[in-house]
């Protein structure tokens, strides 16, 4: 189950502050992350921690929006965001080595999440025909399930500092 961590409610007033960012951090070792499939040192980590952006989530789910002429993906409210793939389409490629809903401890919330869960809000024709277990949920990251068979993208650490 997801559960808050024990540094979840450690925020002043609700609000996250670079402190209690930076010893969730730490606590977490993503302060001393590793690129994704080798065992270099990240060196796109900040310190201090860039602040997450406060997000709020929509009441509704949008329809699936159309291509372009481009073939990129047109999102009529957001017009500057124009992604090429459909999430579905990432997760077939293999991106992130299989391991985008893996579980994790989020520095962000403060909360463990468990991928095999996350993955039940998501429409369930984006894991037809995946083996979920190898190319979402994976603990380790393979470089060999990326569609061109190299490693690539950054840490969670370097996500979660940035």
């Amino acid at each position: 189950k997801s559960s808050p961590g024990p540094e979840a409610h450690t925020t002043v007033a609700g609000v996250l502050t670079v402190e209690v960012y930076r010893a969730r951090l730490r606590a977490q070792g993503k302060h001393v992350d590793r690129k994704p499939g080798s065992k270099s040192l990240d060196g796109c980590l900040h310190d201090p921690p860039r602040l997450p952006p406060e997000v709020h989530v929509l009441p509704k789910s949008a329809s699936m929006p159309k291509r372009g002429q481009d073939g990129c993906l047109v999102f009529p409210d957001f017009p500057e965001f124009r992604p090429n793939l459909t999430p579905a389409e990432v997760l077939r490629m293999g991106s992130f080595g299989g391991t985008y809903f893996r579980d994790i401890d989020s520095a962000v919330t403060g909360t463990s999440y468990i991928g095999t869960e996350v993955i039940q809000e998501f429409p369930k024709a984006w894991f037809e025909g995946v083996d979920v277990a190898s190319m979402v949920c994976s603990p380790v990251y393979d470089k060999k399930l990326n569609r061109y068979g190299v490693s690539c993208g950054g840490s969670l650490g370097q996500w979660e500092s940035s």
